[in-house]
């Protein structure tokens, strides 16, 4: 599915933000989105863009917090049958890294493709998290990923 692909690709794009972000500082940045969806029965093409806004902030005592939110921007489109779509929705990753070497991720990812005219609504609801001790053991993980038509 390409919209999962995108929240993959996020994945990839949050770390090099982060790079470029001072300790402390917010930084907002826009991508471009085009992608093609294929479920819920037909084919919908949407682009615009995706406004991004990242922090990194390293902790006094050592270790760091990072945020990313990601909010769809006029991201629209069509069907095969010339139905409009709306986007709406947002992704939001948090990263924390403990003094001593432990871990925690968490990104939720709610997004709707808000159909007219009686065409379906394409909705993507996804939670994925970690912790990771710094002994580098796992201690809990989720990883829910659900697509409805409605």
């Amino acid at each position: 599915m390409a919209l999962k692909t995108f929240v993959l690709t996020l994945l990839v794009v949050v770390p090099l933000a982060f790079s470029a972000t001072a300790a402390g500082q917010v930084t907002r940045d826009t991508f471009s989105f085009d992608t093609t969806i294929t479920d819920c029965g037909n084919t919908i093409h949407v682009s615009g863009n995706v406004v991004a806004t990242f922090q990194f902030v390293e902790k006094p005592s050592g270790g760091f917090l990072s945020t990313a939110h990601f909010v769809p921007s006029q991201v629209r489109g069509t069907d095969e049958l010339g139905r409009r779509y709306i986007a709406n929705g947002l992704s939001r990753d948090t990263s924390i890294a403990t003094p001593h070497g432990g871990f925690v991720f968490t990104a939720i990812n709610r997004f709707h493709i808000v159909g007219t005219r009686g065409a379906p609504t394409f909705y993507v609801k996804e939670t994925f998290h970690v912790t990771v001790t710094a002994a580098g053991k796992l201690t809990a993980e989720v990883d829910k990923f659900s697509v409805e038509c409605m």
